[in-house]
């Protein structure tokens, strides 16, 4: 007899995914009087092109793709089995389509040129962050470069401190864009850090470098994150003492830039032997601008962990969290983003689980935690789209023809990965790296930055999707506030502009490659 209309609906949830929509699907339950078998009974008619293997199918269809009628028995136990198949493998599958690589740009000169970070105006525009040992005025400058929406190198800049010698080496951080366009980029002096603003057309605002406890010789400081809210831009990194103990550093600056506040973050202060590292590696502002999430290394509160501290936008500190990966993994995040729901998403690398990705509620709970496994796979970066899929972008040592290729990862926002794909040169002993990207706000294409050691052509790859689900702990530790003692200048610093060139100059380049990203 036919089945209910219920079993029917679900045998078609089950036949149907099989093959292309242009096939019909006629369904019989099997349950008759002197049959002893339960199951579904699939006919399959017409022309159809399978989903599946097309080895596999190939046999099926009696060894040709013209079968017009095929009848195939499933019994109820591979029924259930297969049920849960279609649900874990061919809906993802089917709805996954490939991301698209529109353009690959490299920049650099006739030494090293690394991409640090990457920001997209609201008209398309792409500005890169690098640091450059070809040009400028000191050894190492930092650098930035304008592009169009489709790719065309339209300005680049480079800047320093004015100073020469064996200490003037100075590197590019972040990248952060204002409400009026206006561009904010951090770094490191060799013994300060320093933000500051270009206009969108290259134009040298205003200066101001940061130096933490400046009257102690052994003070130091580091870059570690960069975002704008309406009210004004968060800067975040890592002070202390050689032979101490580090904390994170969050200032936040008016458009003007005055310094507004700033706070310090760490565990309590500990011997040398059994020192605190609170290192900032990103900040991000959530989508109402009334907050701000710092994360970063911890290795103060009793085992080598990774924090995420939320901060209200006059500079009270709301809760912090530290997570870890096993008693004696070493996780390290490397980049933070937010969703448009509040979502806060990090990833990073560990010791024992390789990459991963955590997200968290706006409240600090733990909404999910995935790993995604592979030789010498590291993530340094992620942003979240308007459908609150996480981007993350890394370097991986499992595919491609070098020491290492750049990746870029698409996760949904339930934890499934919906694409890998790689990006890479010719050479075996090259070594690319992907170290930021960004969504456009134009039309959600992905932009990614890094560094590339080989020539084109170029492989755009696929990756093994390969992930896992961690268990990992969430904990609440009890840092301290100390009030920071610093100096705010403003620094003499000097701008060029380079002839850096678009085809691979040899050494290290920095790179930039936009996608546009599947179904």
């Amino acid at each position: 007899m036919a089945g209910p209309v219920g079993f029917d609906r679900l045998a078609g949830l089950l036949c149907r995914p099989l093959f292309f929509a242009s096939t019909s699907v006629s369904l019989q339950s099997l349950n008759r009087e002197g049959d002893n078998r339960s199951g579904l009974s699939c006919s399959l008619h017409g022309n159809g092109r399978p989903v599946m293997s097309p080895n596999f199918w190939h046999r099926l269809l009696t060894r040709g793709r013209s079968a017009h009628f095929m009848r195939f028995h499933i019994p109820l136990g591979v029924l259930v089995l297969a049920i849960l198949a279609a649900t874990i493998f061919v809906y993802p599958a089917s709805a996954a389509k490939p991301s698209t690589l529109l353009f690959e740009r490299t920049w650099g000169g006739f030494d090293s040129e690394f991409g640090e970070d990457v920001a997209v105006g609201s008209n398309g525009s792409i500005y890169v962050a690098a640091t450059t040992f070809s040009f400028g005025f000191a050894p190492g400058d930092a650098a930035l470069l304008k592009y169009s929406i489709d790719g065309r190198l339209l300005w680049q800049r480079t800047y320093s401190s004015n100073v020469t010698g064996f200490r003037s080496d100075d590197f590019a951080g972040d990248l952060a864009i204002g409400p009026d366009g206006s561009l904010y980029l951090s770094g490191e002096f060799s013994d300060s850090v320093f933000l500051v603003r270009f206009s969108s057309d290259g134009v040298l605002g205003w200066q101001r470098e940061w130096t933490f406890d400046p009257a102690n010789d052994t003070s130091y400081q580091f870059v570690g994150g960069l975002d704008t809210a309406p009210d004004g831009i968060y800067f975040a990194g890592s002070a202390g003492h050689i032979g101490g103990n580090d904390d994170t550093f969050l200032l936040k600056f008016a458009y003007d830039g005055t310094l507004l506040w700033q706070r310090l973050w760490g565990a309590p202060a500990r011997p040398f032997n059994q020192a605190s590292f609170e290192e900032a590696h990103g900040v991000a502002v959530s989508p109402d601008g009334a907050s701000v999430y710092v994360t970063g290394d911890a290795r103060g509160f009793g085992q080598n962990e990774i924090y995420l501290v939320k901060y209200g936008s006059d500079g009270t500190l709301l809760w912090e969290r530290t997570w870890f990966d096993r008693p004696f993994g070493l996780p390290t995040p490397q980049g933070i983003d937010t969703a448009s729901d509040g979502s806060i998403y990090v990833t990073g690398r560990s010791s024992d689980s390789g990459v991963f990705l955590l997200k968290f509620a706006p409240l600090g709970e733990l909404v999910w935690q995935r790993t995604w496994t592979g030789s010498g796979n590291v993530a340094l970066d992620v942003a979240v789209d308007d459908l609150g899929n996480a981007i993350v972008t890394g370097n991986t040592g499992s595919s491609g023809n070098g020491l290492s290729d750049a990746f870029v990862l698409r996760w949904s926002s339930d934890g499934r990965l919906r694409e890998a794909r790689s990006w890479g040169g010719p050479d075996t002993d090259g070594r690319e790296t992907g170290q930021a990207v960004a969504v456009s706000p134009v039309d959600g294409t992905l932009i990614a930055v890094g560094e590339v050691s080989s020539p084109s052509p170029y492989n755009f790859g696929k990756m093994m999707t390969k992930t896992g689900i961690l268990n990992e702990g969430l904990r609440t530790p009890n840092g301290t506030l100390p009030e920071p003692v610093s100096l705010l200048t403003v620094p003499d610093g000097v701008v060029t502009v380079p002839d850096g060139s678009t085809v691979f100059a040899g050494g290290t380049d920095a790179f930039l490659i936009k996608l546009r990203p599947g179904g």
